[in-house]
């Protein structure tokens, strides 16, 4: 597991939520067009259809990503250490939130410091 990886967690999900959106809202669009024969009159002709499929491959890859995270943070023994985790898979690397929610007396730069010394013991 990857420090990265970690605080992009929220940008997984968040991602995750706008891909599935966008898949399940059909595509239009409005395009001018004219007759086959003369008098070639000008109309206008909506076009409708549904997004390109790539966006479920997307989605796929992303879960993939946002499961083995959610997987690693319940695998970790330490209830300090799981707590750490699950707080920068929340807030990023906002280390003053962090910091809050942690409680103590621990400055936001040694929260961070304990987080980098986890993960590097931990790879």
């Amino acid at each position: 597991m990857t420090k990265e990886l970690l605080e992009q967690y929220p940008d997984i999900c968040k991602e995750i939520e706008d891909l599935e959106r966008a898949a399940g809202t059909p595509v239009s669009d409005v395009v001018s067009g004219s007759s086959d024969e003369y008098p070639f009159t000008k109309h206008s002709v909506a076009i409708r259809g549904m997004p390109p499929e790539h966006h479920r491959a997307r989605i796929e890859e992303l879960k993939r990503k946002r499961d083995e995270i959610e997987a690693f943070a319940e695998s970790i023994e330490d209830y300090r250490k799981r707590r750490l985790v699950k707080y920068v898979m929340k807030y990023g690397c906002d280390w003053n939130v962090i910091r809050r929610c942690m409680g103590g007396d621990k400055s936001a730069d040694a929260i961070r410091k304990e987080f980098e010394r986890f993960l590097k013991n931990f790879s």
